[in-house]
């Protein structure tokens, strides 16, 4: 069965279970599914390999090392296609761009009166395509933030080239990456989300990922930060580890600088995540010293989300929106990270 007909099954089994989802978030369910379906048969697939293999051989496999390089995803069958001869006109990409469940490579290519940070041009390929296109469906209908009423929005033009299953290529781009949306599977979808969704499943295709759950080791938590990963569905995260970094020119607040979530720390903050995701309130006003709070996920199947703080708003920011943890929440947060300090 392909990626494609396993998730046009899941809908079929999804959409009379949960007749009170809309379209957006019966996709992104689907998308969940999806994913997580392919991560178990992979699995399956590894532990039988594994087991062929020490039998084979008679010796113990040393299974505990799980900082071990993770093996490059495989090419998609075929070659992955170049960008067009000559740069993207994205005024003429006009046409909605339908659903993206056949993706199976996607690139940035050059377009006109391009300047400026370009995107990566290392194209996503097989499972790591897919994990963008399912990214993509998963983010909620755009919503100009009231921060994009007062600014001033640079030029940045972008295009992105989706080549499917059957051949098929898809260019989607618009003139600026912030403050404006694109048009997937008949849905307005945030420009920056996109990008972000792109550039994260990238830094996951060519980068080194330990299973562990890790802080980054910056002094900007947002650097590497699973902030983009819209597919994750924290009701079903089982780990969990906060990450902090002090405000040089003010108070220290906590005793550590991480700690992991043990079980009744990480239902409290799941389920009150889970329960209070919204909208972003914009009420933050800190400099870019600020103190930061991350607050990192994972689940069952390996995958990662994380949800940031580090505008001095309270709020935590990631995948579905953000959140204002409760009292309960907070306690929870200021008890992983060593208590108050002192």
């Amino acid at each position: 069965m392909t990626d494609a007909d396993r998730l046009r099954a899941l809908l079929e089994r999804t959409a009379p279970d949960r007749p009170e989802l809309d379209s957006s978030a019966r996709a992104a369910a689907v998308a969940r599914r999806g994913r997580t379906a392919r991560r178990r048969d992979r699995g399956l697939v590894a532990v039988a390999a594994v087991a062929v293999i020490a039998v084979a051989i008679g010796v113990p496999l040393a299974l505990t090392d799980r900082h071990r390089e993770a093996t490059p995803a495989p090419p998609v069958a075929g070659d992955v296609e170049p960008c067009p001869a000559a740069p993207v006109d994205i005024t003429t990409l006009g046409r909605p761009v339908a659903g993206l469940d056949d993706v199976v490579a996607v690139r940035s290519c050059p377009v006109q009166d391009q300047f400026g940070d370009q995107l990566p041009a290392e194209p996503l390929t097989g499972e790591h395509a897919q994990a963008f296109a399912e990214d993509v469906a998963a983010l909620p209908a755009y919503e100009m933030p009231s921060t994009c009423l007062a600014a001033g929005v640079a030029h940045l033009p972008w295009a992105l080239q989706l080549q499917t299953a059957t051949g098929e290529l898809l260019t989607v781009g618009s003139p600026t990456r912030t403050c404006s949306f694109v048009r997937v599977d008949d849905t307005d979808r945030d420009v920056d989300r996109v990008l972000a969704a792109f550039e994260g499943n990238l830094h996951r295709q060519t980068a080194f990922e330990p299973l562990d759950l890790d802080c980054p080791t910056g002094r900007r938590l947002a650097e590497g930060a699973d902030t983009w990963n819209s597919s994750f569905d924290p009701a079903q995260a089982t780990g969990g580890v906060l990450c902090y970094r002090t405000d040089p020119f003010g108070p220290q607040e906590y005793a550590e600088e991480d700690g992991g979530l043990d079980t009744d720390a990480l239902a409290v903050i799941r389920d009150d995540l889970v329960g209070h995701l919204g909208a972003p309130t914009g009420e933050g006003g800190c400099v870019d010293t600020g103190p930061q709070r991350l607050l990192v996920l994972t689940d069952d199947h390996g995958d990662r989300a994380a949800w940031l703080d580090d505008d001095c708003s309270g709020e935590l920011t990631g995948p579905g929106g953000s959140w204002q943890p409760s009292e309960a929440a907070e306690a929870a947060i200021e008890e992983a990270l060593g208590g108050p300090a002192r």
